[in-house]
């Protein structure tokens, strides 16, 4: 008895559980490649009448895991993977299951939902295994081709990382968090080791970085253009992928231009200053009345105001922002030099506090 005489023979069963009992001892017996030969012709009266039997009992899923031998949604790829068919090669299986005459486009669709709707998990537990040991001995280890190989993110360029499959998601997702594990993947990936390596054009051995924008993003989650990727993998191979201090942070300021965009500004920034204390923040902004007048224009064009508002003040709520300040934060009555650079006009102490709490409200701070 095949898959299909079995389904018509339960077409009068009314009880749902006693379908699906059946129906599912039948799959766990049979392999995947033995079920796809039992399926019938889209049109035929037989996926006719089982499809309407299938749907009626919601047997879609498990008909549909068993025949295909997909066990993540990564498989579910138009071309196949592992042995596994593609999608394309599922229009029979799909009639079947729908009711419906698709597209290739339109079933890859239906099968990702379907899988969606079941919980199906995202990435096969070899993928999962593989983002777990993905760390900075592991890059180094391996072959530059094999590495390309597996972190295919110059297959199809994706600017946005959020648009990624959700291998290279989670995978990102790890990378993004550790920058030394950034700079060893760019060594290795382009054989850069110096920061005069970085050019645009590169050399016949080592890409530029005006080939290199699909990477940038990898690391960090933002698009971004040719300039800012230059200027990101400098910041790598200078400092090795760690957070040492090569300038003071009104150096850093300056040293975005126009195109600089305002993410990419607050993310180096961030970076900058992650290991410093709020002390040490306040004295790292310009103390010269010209340098604050610049420094000034390029905090507001870059909308950098509040995240040097935190770091300079360590003010956590805005209950915290008070004139005298505590042993542990600042009162604005000290601050009003920081006022006045993060707003572009000279602030007193009552005008600092008023300040302080309009961009802490307009930025989501907590009230207490």
């Amino acid at each position: 008895m095949s898959l299909i005489e079995l389904i018509l023979g339960l077409e009068k069963e009314q009880r749902l559980i006693a379908v699906f009992v059946e129906v599912r001892s039948y799959l766990q017996r049979e392999t995947s490649v033995d079920l796809r030969a039992e399926i019938p012709p889209r049109y035929s009266k037989q996926s006719t009448r089982a499809g309407e039997i299938i749907r009626r009992n919601n047997l879609e899923y498990i008909i549909f895991k068993a025949v295909s031998g997909y066990e993540a949604q990564e498989e579910i790829t138009k071309h196949g993977t592992d042995g596994k068919p593609g999608y394309k090669d599922f229009k029979d299986l799909a009639y079947l299951l729908s009711g419906k005459t698709m597209t290739a486009g339109q079933i890859g669709k239906y099968f990702l939902e379907l899988a969606g709707k079941n919980d199906m998990p995202e990435l096969t537990e070899a993928s999962r295994a593989y983002i777990s040991g993905f760390d900075r001995e592991y890059v180094r280890n391996i072959p530059a081709d094999v590495l390309k190989g597996r972190v295919p993110i110059f297959a199809k360029p994706v600017k946005k990382p959020q648009n990624y499959a959700a291998f290279l998601r989670d995978l990102h997702k790890k990378v993004k968090e550790d920058r030394v594990l950034q700079y060893e993947i760019l060594k290795k990936w382009t054989g850069i080791e110096r920061e005069d390596q970085v050019t645009y054009s590169g050399t016949e051995l080592i890409p530029g970085y005006s080939q290199l924008k699909s990477l940038a993003a990898f690391f960090t989650g933002n698009a971004m253009e040719e300039k800012e990727a230059g200027e990101y993998f400098r910041c790598l191979v200078r400092t090795k992928g760690s957070a040492i201090k090569t300038r003071n942070l009104t150096e850093v300021i300056m040293g975005f231009d126009k195109s600089t965009k305002p993410s990419y500004a607050a993310e180096v920034v961030m970076e900058y200053i992650s290991s410093m204390t709020s002390g040490q923040v306040r004295k790292e902004l310009p103390r010269l009345h010209g340098e604050k007048i610049e420094c000034s224009k390029k905090i507001r064009a870059l909308k950098l105001q509040y995240v040097i508002f935190l770091a300079c003040t360590g003010y956590k709520t805005q209950s915290d922002i008070t004139q005298a300040g505590n042993a542990h934060k600042p009162g604005y009555s000290s601050l009003t030099a920081l006022a006045s650079i993060l707003s572009g006009t000279r602030k007193d102490v009552t005008e600092t506090g008023k300040y302080f709490r309009y961009l802490a409200r307009e930025n989501g701070m907590p009230p207490t």
